[in-house]
């Protein structure tokens, strides 16, 4: 059974924002760790091979994380104690695995969901470090998958006929917010981490994506297209009280919060190019 929210909108005035990139590269996929100290991405690099970055805010330098990487990396994840990094790297032909590197062993667990076309993205740990999302097509549509580290156990956590994407979890390891087509349009949902208690948050006929929670777990952040074009939005972890965080007339994308709850960090294409951006919030 599906819970469905129904939400009104209203705009927030908020302060230019800050911003932190400018090499004009095409990015995706930010993860800032729980500290806030760093801020992961993926950036196309040289040859259009995809590759992760790490930004540092403390001396604001930005390095390539596997600079001897020969294929494409995504979707970076970390663990709340920083011992665990998790991604999708391109191993083949149209077909992608997990890697999961213990920082701490020096050893990395990696996954490979199947032979052939193997598509999974969206690759988060949870905070705690207990197991990891990801999605992964199948005959119905594309499921929401429960990894345990060691690649060993796997469970199915949505069994919806659309398409799933984009896994994030609270900061507490309880709840699961996600983007689905299972009515026909992406909407925004959460679940507990076990797929349960399902609820639906938006229902709007524009695409709504990419949500993210806040540290504290009351908000989400998410990307639509509500108003004509790709905006950021915040609403209420129950769907209520959606508020317009962007107004420009270019792109805005893959809002992640700030650890301290204050700001939002986003990619944007103002001025032409794709770059990151941190947005303090009224």
């Amino acid at each position: 059974v599906t819970c469905v929210v129904l939400v009104r909108c209203c705009e927030l005035s908020a302060a230019e924002p800050l911003q932190l990139t400018k090499d004009g590269r095409v990015k995706s996929d930010l993860y800032i760790t729980p500290k806030g100290d760093e801020l992961f991405y993926v950036s196309e690099d040289e040859g259009k091979l995809l590759a992760l970055r790490r930004y540092r805010f403390a001396d604001k330098t930005n390095e390539r994380i596997n600079p001897q990487g020969t294929t494409s990396e995504l979707a970076p994840s970390i663990s709340a104690d920083g011992r665990y990094l998790a991604y999708v790297r391109n191993d083949g032909n149209l077909h992608v695995q997990l890697v999961i590197e213990d920082k701490t062993s020096g050893e990395a667990t990696k996954y490979n969901p199947g032979s052939g076309f193997a598509g999974i993205r969206y690759a988060t740990l949870l905070p705690n470090a207990a197991r990891l999302l990801f999605a992964f097509p199948e005959d119905r549509g594309q499921q929401i998958f429960s990894l345990s580290l060691d690649g060993k156990e796997r469970t199915a956590l949505t069994d919806g006929a659309g398409i799933d994407v984009g896994p994030r979890v609270s900061a507490d390891s309880q709840r699961v917010v996600f983007a689905s087509s299972r009515e026909g349009n992406f909407e925004i949902y959460t679940m507990d981490v076990t797929g349960k208690a399902l609820l639906q948050l938006t229902d709007h006929p524009a695409l709504d994506t990419h949500p993210s929670w806040s540290p504290d777990g009351k908000q989400i952040a998410f990307a639509s297209l509500r108003d004509g074009n790709f905006d950021l939005y915040i609403m209420q972890a129950d769907g209520s009280n959606v508020r317009r965080v962007t107004a420009t007339p270019e792109r805005e994308d893959y809002p992640v919060w700030h650890p301290a709850g204050k700001e939002l960090l986003y990619l944007s294409d103002r001025r032409g190019k794709t770059e990151i951006y941190q947005q303090p919030l009224p």
